[in-house]
């Protein structure tokens, strides 16, 4: 029966030719997963593994890698001859050498699989990169139907872009391949055994190592073993924690927000049905976040639908678990989208929700911004009086909280309000405050707006205090353009630039 392992050189004497790698095989060292991961076929004895013909083309490891002459000594390892190019021999290549063969020898196949390639992922993209090797989609020309280059092909293909896939697990230390080899060892002998707890437990070990490097999309690897294995067994605790950590995970890998929703709201479903208390809170706080970064992400691409959705499951999720600082900022964001989308009644409604939380929580800036906010919806709606009443509330919790640039701008706001509507005596009280607040914190800009709008208040005063006396003096027939667009430019400049009264 012919064996998958190179000939055997018998003495010094034979000269005869040993099978070198041909340009065809240039990429074999990647290969070699393909053909390992298909031993599931053939059973998973390592008699089966050293005896299978299905791997006999397979009798050498890549010159920019590997390769291995074996002799007749006692230890494979020991007689292991390594490549003359001098840029591979280094001792994290010896380790990784060493310890794939450890495991191969000992019919580890699936932990050498993951193994090999979590520790040769930038081989194997350049291989596959080449112009004579196999298609991108990672078949193997010998293969009808071939599996995926490796567990976590899927993976890597959806987290090409990330560097760390790359550079994480290229250059790691020698501890880390012990720790590596070690769980995935234990893991695929307490498979073979039936022991599920024992494989999950040390994939989660796994997965927590390489999230704390940070190394998310291997983490995410490993956490997707920890689900399906938890899924196969019926272990509802695990399977919630696995998907918890995924969520977690895509959360951090550019932000993938679709993939950790929908882990998160598995993790919820399987807290409620199991009756986990802890865990269904846990997953509501973890909802609440995952919704809120997902609308804002809505917000920036412009899909104001979309947002407005999410921030209504995220103002949802908010009230069941009691965030009232995340239902508070639910509130103004729809309030803010439904403004976009120009419906003024719904706008109302959730800016008095979030003044009112606002003040619940002692947040006088919120308070001060819902106040300001409600004043501008009701006075684009017509709706004066109820903009005046906002105004004048955020004026008395400015002063309560000697917030006094709030004050000043507010009070400028009211004064312009009431310019217009004609009551000039109360626009020229309010005028005169923002004069004495922009004096007291020494703005020199607000100062000038202020002054000028304080002219204007007293003129109009003035002129409709009284009624007009007969004068000898003819009225002035001149051009008052002039004057006109004078203080019309003192108004518009106004803190705000609301100042467009009459």
């Amino acid at each position: 029966m012919s064996s998958f392992l190179p000939p055997v050189r018998q003495n010094s004497a034979d000269r005869s030719p040993q099978r070198r790698p041909s340009r065809g095989d240039k990429n074999e060292d990647a290969h070699i997963c393909v053909r390992l991961a298909s031993l599931d076929r053939l059973g998973g004895s390592s008699s089966n593994i050293l005896s299978g013909t299905s791997l006999s083309t397979v009798g050498h490891f890549n010159d920019n890698l590997y390769a291995a002459n074996y002799t007749q000594q006692p230890s494979l390892l020991d007689t292991l001859n390594l490549n003359s190019n001098q840029s591979v021999r280094t001792g994290g290549f010896l380790k990784k050498q060493r310890l794939c063969l450890e495991m191969l020898t000992s019919g580890y196949i699936h932990s050498f699989v993951d193994f090999f390639y979590l520790t040769h992922q930038a081989e194997c993209q350049r291989g596959f990169g080449s112009s004579d090797s196999n298609p991108p989609d990672g078949t193997h020309p010998d293969a009808e139907t071939t599996p995926p280059l490796s567990p976590v092909s899927a993976e890597k293909k959806a987290e090409s872009s990330n560097s760390s896939l790359v550079n994480s697990t290229d250059n790691l230390s020698d501890a880390t391949l012990d720790i590596l080899k070690s769980n995935l060892t234990t893991a695929e002998k307490a498979m073979r055994q039936g022991d599920s707890k024992t494989v999950i437990d040390s994939y989660f070990q796994l997965a927590n190592y390489f999230q704390s490097l940070p190394n998310f999309p291997v983490a995410i690897h490993f956490y997707t073993k920890c689900l399906d294995i938890a899924q196969q067994s019926n272990d509802s605790a695990s399977e919630g924690k696995a998907n918890q950590s995924l969520g977690y995970a895509y959360e951090h890998v550019e932000g993938d927000m679709k993939n950790a929703i929908q882990h998160y709201e598995q993790f919820l479903q399987i807290a409620k049905q199991q009756n986990f208390t802890e865990d269904e809170h846990a997953a509501t706080t973890d909802l609440v976040r995952a919704y809120m970064r997902y609308a804002d992400q809505c917000h920036n691409q412009n899909q104001i639908d979309e947002e407005v959705i999410f921030l209504q499951k995220c103002l949802v999720k908010a009230q069941t678990c009691s965030n009232l600082a995340a239902e508070g900022m639910a509130n103004y964001k729809l309030s803010m989208a439904f403004k976009s989308l120009e419906k003024n009644d719904l706008l109302v409604v959730h800016l008095r929700n979030y003044q009112r939380i606002s003040r619940q929580l002692g947040d006088t800036e919120g308070e001060g911004t819902a106040s300001a906010a409600l004043a501008d919806a009701f006075k684009s709606t017509g709706d004066m009086t109820s903009s005046i009443q906002a105004l004048q509330e955020n004026i008395a919790m400015a002063e309560r909280t000697k917030q006094d640039r709030v004050r000043a701008e507010t009070c400028c706001h009211l004064g312009i309000i009431y310019n217009k509507q004609g009551d000039f005596l109360s626009a020229k009280k309010y005028f005169e405050l923002c004069f004495e607040l922009a004096r007291t914190m020494g703005d020199r800009k607000l100062l000038d707006y202020s002054r000028v709008l304080v002219g204007i208040a007293r003129g109009n005063s003035i002129m409709h205090s009284e009624p007009p006396q007969r004068s000898s003096t003819p009225p002035f027939q001149g051009n008052t353009d002039g004057v006109r667009d004078n203080i019309a430019k003192g108004e518009r400049d106004c803190i705000g630039g609301e100042a467009d009264c009459a």
